[in-house]
């Protein structure tokens, strides 16, 4: 809690800067409470641990991009390729009618 005995300007630059926006009300701040995770390990856990943070947020990236050219795909009407590069079903203009 802030000092009641600090001006109101340096209030709310302390408020601005130790608050985050809360959903999409601009108006409404959450406190921003910052955890140290790596308080008393070696230099080399700290390395390992933040690796596989970035690690984590790489694959957690690749499936919100495949869920949203999945998206995409499926709004404008894109069939995916198969494995064989062309669709199995062999094309129509190739067979002949019978009156030709």
């Amino acid at each position: 809690m802030l000092e009641l005995s600090l001006a109101p300007k340096d209030r709310l630059m302390y408020l601005l800067q130790y608050s985050r926006p809360t959903g999409t009300n601009k108006k409404i701040r959450s406190f921003v409470v910052n955890k140290n995770a790596y308080q008393n390990k070696t230099p080399g856990e700290i390395s390992q641990l933040k690796e596989q943070k970035a690690k984590k947020i790489i694959e957690e990236r690749k499936v919100l991009l495949k869920r949203r050219l999945k998206d995409i795909e499926i709004r404008e009407g894109v069939r995916p390729f198969t494995a064989f590069g062309r669709s199995p079903r062999p094309s129509t203009t190739c067979f002949r009618t019978k009156n030709s």
